[in-house]
């Protein structure tokens, strides 16, 4: 069957897969196998609408998602090393057991929706708007190098939060 992937942005048809899938499969299986069709054909997925997928065991090495809509996607277990993930949606997605050249993710991270800026907090990196870091570079992040980030607005929200990012990260055996 062919299956269209939309445009997060402008919900214009961005490609369209050749999968096998019934008509009545579930939608998050045939995301995904449209996913896995488009990476197995070198698309450009950046700007992807993929909420949802089950790309649970997908090799997405050297994938371009940036931008994407990946929110409630199953990543467990995915090859996410060299893929572009800047600025992707990840909220709610399940990323434990995936991997990248930088991380391995063995824990469910954790997310905060805190207004200003989207956090996931990973086994020992955390990711905070773009920024994307070990944890123990950002507990040593002096002002200048958080205002350098986003400027007083990060300023502000790191004065705000960084002890409670902290303790969560404490309290879940984040080190």
């Amino acid at each position: 069957m062919k299956f269209e992937i939309k445009n997060r942005f402008t919900g214009k048809v961005q490609l369209v897969a050749s999968i096998k899938a019934k008509k009545d499969d579930f939608y998050s299986l045939k995301v995904g196998l449209a996913v896995r069709w488009a990476i197995e054909h070198k698309a450009n997925l950046s700007g992807a609408n993929l909420s949802g997928a089950d790309l649970s065991g997908a090799n997405l090495s050297g994938a371009n998602l940036s931008w994407a809509d990946l929110s409630g996607a199953n990543l467990s277990g995915a090859d996410l090393s060299g893929a572009n993930l800047s600025w992707a949606n990840l909220s709610w997605a399940n990323l434990s057991g995936a991997n990248n050249e930088k991380i391995t993710i063995k824990k469910i991270p954790i997310q905060i929706a805190t207004g200003e800026y989207h956090v996931i907090i990973f086994d020992a990196h955390m990711k905070i708007g773009c920024e994307f870091h070990s944890l123990a570079d950002w507990w040593n992040f002096d002002n200048e190098r958080i205002a350098q980030m986003d400027g007083t607005r990060s300023r502000r929200f790191w004065d705000t939060w960084k002890a409670l990012l902290m303790a969560v990260c404490e309290a879940n055996g984040r080190k």
